[in-house]
Formats: structure tokens, C-alpha cells, sequence
């Protein structure tokens, strides 16, 4: 029978940089690691490093990488009995990762994890290796280690120039925008909407209640990009765009 299979993962660290790190679960047994790279995540594959020290717990290096292209890695792994196994395929994934979390996280213990300065969860450590992957997997939001088995998840910012589709609002086929909010009878929301500048506010709606609110394009004098601020309970939920088109 298979053993399970070391922890390992795959995020960007920079402009043609991918920071590859893994946990090994099993000690002096494991006695080599090569971490192999593909471009095409079924053949062609490389091994681009292999650890001097398989046997201690976690560890990790720096990979470069052509910017732009789709990369996939896998690790051989092989024990000291001679049984040898590959690891799950993994592309880069988009978030990032305190380097520190993997040995700041005790295995036995629950991991709690903070959002605005509340806990949001308390995990066993397996659903919380599932949930680190998938933050780090579908979003390009920030896990950090502040204390012995506590995380913090840090929201990605857009930057100046940068967008990315918002999870609470859209604008439908007749160009209407549509601004869903959950809970919103238990919540205390608000929204601030600014011209691109993100100075220049247009309007300000306060204690929203209706969990789908439709907001008619008539309220915006003129077609293109808007900035919005949305807050639940006086602490900033998100900050991102929105695009009003021309009428035709």
C-alpha cells in the first residue's frame, strides 16, 4: 500500500520565480527528493533540484521559470526500504504563502485562523493543509504565520491598473449592476462609489438590508471605470472596480 504522500506546494515569488516547498512526514526514512518540472504537465519532466537533506522536515527552493508560461511540478520521492513514489501534479498557484507557516504549524494541534482581526476557524491540521491549498490555489490572497499555530489571511489589493472580478459585485446584460451581500439583515453594510480617481465619490449607500440590491445604470452620468468601497460592519470587505458601459 502507498504511503500518503509528502505535502508539497508550487507559488510565485517573484517575476520569473516559483518558490517550491514541501513537509516530509517521514523523517530520516525519507532519503531522497528531487522536485521535477514540465511545461506541458503530462510529459517532459525535469528534475530541476535535488535535496542534499531529504530528512528534514520541511524544506524548499527557488526555481526559475520562462514568465508567462504554464509551468507543472511533481517530486520524486524514495524511502529507505527502496519503495519510490511521485507526488501529485501542481502548477504555480497564485497566492502566497509565509514560508515560516510549515514549521510554525504544530500537527497535533488545531490551527486557528484570523481574518480582521477575528477567528474565523479553528481546523484540524489535514482540512487546514486543504484549505491553505486552496487559498493559495484560486486566489491570489496571503496566509502568514503570526504565532504558534495561528495564521492570518491578508486580502489581496489590486494594484493601480489591476482588476479582478468581484466576489459581492457585477453588472448584468442590460448593464444594471448587481451587488450581492450575504446576511446582509444581520450585517451592517455600506457603499462608497467613486469616480476612477477613487476621490471623487459619486454616492454613498448606508445600511444596506436587501441581500440582492440592483442598481440602474442611470445613476452614473457617464460610461466606463468606477471604484468602489465596500464595508460590512465599519471594516473594509473590499475595495476593487467596476465597468459601466455606453449605451449603443
Amino acid at each position: 500500500m502507498m504511503p500518503p504522500l509528502p505535502e508539497f506546494s508550487a507559488q510565485k515569488a517573484g517575476i520569473g520565480k516559483v518558490r517550491v516547498g514541501w513537509v516530509n512526514p517521514y523523517g530520516t526514512d525519507l532519503i531522497q527528493i528531487n522536485v521535477q518540472r514540465s511545461y506541458d504537465s503530462v510529459r517532459g519532466y525535469r528534475t530541476m533540484f535535488s535535496t542534499p537533506s531529504p530528512e528534514l522536515p520541511a524544506n524548499g527552493f527557488i526555481d526559475n521559470y520562462v514568465e508567462g508560461s504554464k509551468v507543472y511540478y511533481r517530486i520524486f520521492y524514495m524511502l529507505s526500504n527502496n519503495a519510490y513514489f511521485f507526488s501529485k501534479i501542481k502548477k504555480i498557484a497564485p497566492g502566497y504563502v509565509d514560508s515560516s507557516l510549515n514549521t510554525a504549524i504544530n500537527s497535533t494541534d488545531s490551527i486557528s485562523v484570523s481574518f480582521q482581526d477575528s477567528i474565523i476557524a479553528k481546523l484540524p491540521y489535514r482540512l487546514f493543509l486543504k484549505f491553505r491549498d486552496s487559498v493559495y490555489s484560486n486566489t491570489k490572497d496571503s496566509l502568514l504565520s503570526v504565532g504558534q499555530n495561528l495564521v492570518v489571511i491578508h486580502p489581496y489589493i489590486p494594484k493601480p491598473g489591476e482588476w479582478r472580478a468581484s466576489q459581492y459585485m457585477f453588472t448584468d446584460r442590460s448593464g444594471a449592476l448587481n451587488l450581492r451581500l450575504p446576511n446582509a439583515g444581520e450585517r451592517k453594510y455600506t457603499l462608497h462609489v467613486y469616480e476612477a480617481d477613487g476621490k471623487t465619490q459619486l454616492f454613498l449607500l448606508k445600511h444596506i438590508t436587501d441581500n440582492d440590491l440592483i442598481i440602474n445604470k442611470a445613476n452614473f452620468m457617464h460610461a466606463g471605470w468606477f471604484v468602489f468601497e465596500l464595508y460590512e460592519d465599519d471594516k473594509l470587505k473590499e475595495r476593487n472596480r467596476f465597468y459601466i458601459q455606453k449605451e449603443f
